[in-house]
Order: C-alpha cells, then sequence, then structure tokens
C-alpha cells in the first residue's frame, strides 16, 4: 500500500511542477483531494442513499465537477446530472462553491415527472453551496455532510 500511495503521490508532484513552473505546492493542504473519484452510490440530501454512479474531478486550479446517475427504485426515475464549481479549504474541511448544473430526470412511473435536462436555477445553486469535512485514507475519499449520508468515493487517477 506505501509503494502505491508513493506512485500517487509522485503523480501528483509530477502534475504540480510540470503545470506550475516556479510554484512551491509541496505544502498544498489539498494535495491529496486533487483527481477523480467515483462511488457506486448516491446520497441525496433529504432522500437518502441510491445505487448509482457519482464521479467528483477536483482540480488543482480550485476547480471541481460532479457527475451523477441514480434512478429511484420508488418512483422508477432516472436521474442523471451534474454540477460545476469552485472549492477552497484546507486539509480536513472544503468549501463547495457550485456556479452552475443541469438535471434531466426520465423513466418515471408518472410520466408528469419526466423532464428534459435544465439548467440549475440560481436559488438551486445558492442552497447547494456546503462546508464538507474531507479525510482521504488509502485511495478513498469521504465527503462527510451535516445530512449523516455515507458519500465515500475510490480514487480513478
Amino acid at each position: 500500500m506505501k509503494r502505491s500511495l508513493f506512485y500517487v503521490m509522485t503523480f501528483v508532484l509530477m502534475i504540480s511542477l510540470h503545470g506550475c513552473n516556479n510554484d512551491d505546492n509541496s505544502n498544498d493542504p489539498l494535495a491529496e483531494i486533487y483527481g477523480t473519484w467515483l462511488s457506486n452510490q448516491v446520497a441525496v440530501n433529504g432522500h437518502g442513499v441510491f445505487p448509482g454512479t457519482s464521479t467528483i474531478r477536483f482540480n488543482q486550479n480550485m476547480t471541481y465537477r460532479s457527475d451523477v446517475t441514480f434512478t429511484d427504485a420508488t418512483s422508477g426515475c432516472i436521474v442523471v446530472l451534474f454540477w460545476e464549481g469552485t472549492f477552497d479549504g484546507n486539509g480536513s474541511v472544503i468549501t463547495l462553491t457550485p456556479t452552475g448544473g443541469e438535471v434531466g430526470v426520465s423513466g418515471c412511473t408518472d410520466s408528469t415527472n419526466n423532464f428534459e435536462s435544465r439548467i440549475y436555477t440560481a436559488s438551486e445553486i445558492a442552497s447547494a453551496a456546503s462546508n464538507t469535512e474531507w479525510i482521504v485514507t488509502e485511495g478513498t475519499l469521504e465527503l462527510i455532510h451535516s445530512d449523516g449520508l455515507d458519500r465515500v468515493y475510490q480514487r480513478q487517477d
């Protein structure tokens, strides 16, 4: 496992040195979170946890994108959405500030719940901002929200 961590850290260091000529990122408290993370479940605040896929990418330029697909077993609805925005933080808490995204719903038992993709409204974007605790351990990212729903991701790169 130490060897894997060494390779991951070496990769992050190579990217940092390549992208930022003379910048010193060795003390970057967010270095462990940069990259792509994947989960096979989707936690939806106020609704619970659903089987599906959730991918989130944290970039060194402090932007992120989250892509989510899941099916609500009760309604049959297939939900596809993404959020993108900026983030900031330290070694234990990140602040996610969404700047946009889209959502689409199809396949619902009650077809009146279906709709084509739409852009999130300004109020939806504002309400999605969060301060989130995070922990990276051996290639696993855990995002700890106040709603108590598990959000555990595996490193993909």
